[in-house]
């Protein structure tokens, strides 16, 4: 029988990748939501009986600009929450590589801990 040995800095950068990865489809998603809502409002408003109106006008104007800026905080804010992501897993990857034994520690202890409370039920 043969044990694999896990390698608590590989599975980080797995799970940062995953995370990276999930926040980009997330992103991708609400910008996609959004256009869709954009394409639907403006498709009501260009109707043949209100695409003259002033105010009509007025208000596309302000939803395309209000579009265009969502779509970069949202693509900003998911390139901030990416860029954190990854640098918490390096942090945390240099720590284990520096203080393995601190880190074994507390993975033991956290085990202990979750193995007393399952086994108190």
């Amino acid at each position: 029988m043969t044990t694999a040995t896990v390698n608590p800095a590989q599975s980080l950068r797995d799970a940062s990748v995953g995370i990276r990865s999930e926040i980009k489809d997330a992103g991708t998603t609400v910008k996609n939501e959004l256009q869709d809502v954009v394409d639907d409002v403006m498709g009501v408003m260009s109707s043949p009986s209100l695409r003259d109106n002033p105010e009509i006008r007025a208000l596309r104007e302000r939803l395309q600009h209000g579009y265009e800026r969502a779509r970069t905080r949202i693509a900003h804010a998911s390139e901030v929450v990416t860029d954190n992501v990854g640098a918490a897993a390096r942090a945390t990857d240099e720590y284990a590589h520096e203080q393995p034994w601190k880190v074994a520690g507390v993975a033991a202890l956290a085990g202990l801990a979750i193995g007393v409370l399952l086994f108190r039920r």
